[in-house]
């Protein structure tokens, strides 16, 4: 708090200020039209304290208020932060239970303490964040099943090397990525991608172990193909996909072999609009709120 010492000096706490100089260096702090301006209160330009309640610096604090207020409708969009909040209590939920039911998947300290800021009551939540967090559970909770199947199925050394490898390099991307925005949609389709891949990875290699009898060229050549477009380089993508699931249903007809097995799985939220949580923001000379991220 500060209170007035005289008509020449401010008494801010226990720091003793000149009026004038004070004036001109709470101006600038808020109204530096030769540069961006960060939104932040006015200071002390001694102990750095943050400046909140001043009758004399009221228009200017009110004009603070307003830009925060503004930067809070931007980051919360047409939600209401009571809608946000409700969301974060329940994902805090499935946070809770997709933890406690992970068998293959450790997650380091690092890992849990992006989740434990859903503890923060006061924290705010952007519709963009809760979806990445979102996205990020809906993962895990696919490659841990994914590691659990591999695991019982696979020789130990074809699930470390073609399952539990990239499998882990997943969960160490998804932490990796920016955790102020949600996953790009191409980013998104790219880890459904290599998961389908591991899906009929294992699938394949499961086969290959359990078949007894003598194959025929043509039955060889499909479980080649098979073989091939789950270990091939590059992306999995649709094509490889169909082609793949076009063999398994031709080696079902042939060899009475069990069918791949694959059902509709949750779909992953994909959200492209940036989230502007995080970051730091300005206010322009013309009095406009933006926000600087990192591309």
């Amino acid at each position: 708090m500060i209170y007035y010492y005289s008509s020449k000096f401010l008494l801010f706490n226990i720091e003793l200020v000149e009026v004038i100089a004070l004036d001109r260096f709470v101006q600038d702090s808020v109204n530096n039209t030769s540069e961006k301006t960060a939104i932040r209160f006015p200071e002390c330009p001694r102990c750095k304290q943050k400046i909140r309640r001043c009758t004399r610096y009221m228009p200017i604090i009110n004009q603070v208020n307003n830009l925060i207020a503004q930067v809070k409708k931007k980051i919360l969009g047409d939600q209401s932060e009571h809608d946000l909040n409700e969301r974060r209590k329940q994902l805090t939920k499935e946070f809770e239970q997709i933890e406690g039911n992970l068998k293959e998947i450790i997650l380091n300290g690092q890992m849990k303490k992006f989740f434990e800021t859903l503890y923060d009551s006061d924290k705010i939540f952007s519709n963009d964040i809760l979806i990445l967090m979102k996205n990020i559970l809906v993962f895990l909770n696919e490659i841990d099943k994914l590691l659990i199947d591999g695991k019982i199925k696979l020789p130990i050394n074809i699930f470390e090397d073609l399952v539990s490898l990239p499998l882990n390099h997943i969960v160490k991307y998804l932490f990796a990525h920016q955790n102020y925005r949600n996953f790009a949609e191409q980013q998104i389709k790219d880890i459904q991608a290599e998961l389908e891949r591991i899906r009929r990875l294992i699938y394949i290699e499961t086969l290959i172990i359990s078949l007894k009898q003598h194959l025929k060229s043509n039955e060889q050549e499909g479980i080649d193909s098979m073989r091939y477009l789950t270990n091939k380089t590059g992306s999995f993508t649709d094509d490889d996909q169909r082609k793949f699931d076009n063999l398994v249903k031709k080696f079902e007809h042939l060899n009475n072999l069990p069918g791949l097995g694959i059902t509709e799985r949750e779909r992953v939220a994909i959200i492209s609009a940036l989230n502007m949580a995080q970051g730091h923001w300005y206010v322009c000379p013309k009095g406009h709120p933006y926000v600087i991220t990192e591309v």
